[in-house]
């Protein structure tokens, strides 16, 4: 066997080394050859869809309408699972209908449940005294005393 030693060619750009590329002209290049093919795409479904006889026309239709109920009944299904998940968990059903099934649901409430922690809320309404027109407050430490017993 002879070992012949290879040696890389050097590739030279198109472009000389001091300009850019013109992205435009590229993007409006690829643009058009994208054009062309959707355009060439239609005509292939156009010349398939008239060689089909009424029998195989139907048959894809009844497919096409089995496969949009099938997905249509998933969907239900998935409504139903997440509504299902959120009245037991207390979880958001809008944060359930991103999760594909009812596993990924209840996975995704369990740890959702775990992540959360009570939002502080208000504290509880207290007996406010408003003061009238005749009444004034002895003194300011008075006042902060009252409040500070209210509170407490």
């Amino acid at each position: 066997m002879d070992e012949q030693e290879v040696q890389p060619q050097e590739v030279q750009d198109e472009q000389p080394q001091g300009s850019e590329t013109d992205w435009k002209a590229e993007a409006r290049k690829w643009e058009k050859y994208a054009k062309e093919n959707a355009s060439a795409a239609k005509e292939l479904e156009a010349m398939k869809a008239e060689r089909m006889s009424e029998s195989e026309k139907l048959q894809a239709r009844a497919e096409k309408a089995e496969a949009e109920l099938s997905r249509l009944a998933a969907e239900k299904e998935l409504a139903e699972a997440a509504t299902e998940v959120s009245k037991k968990t207390d979880v958001p059903r809008e944060l359930l209908l991103f999760c594909r099934d009812r596993e990924a649901m209840e996975t995704f409430a369990e740890m959702y449940s775990a992540q959360t922690q009570p939002v502080h809320a208000a504290p509880p309404a207290r007996k406010t005294r408003i003061l009238r027109d005749s009444e004034t407050p002895t003194s300011n430490r008075d006042v902060f005393a009252e409040l500070a017993a209210n509170i407490l």
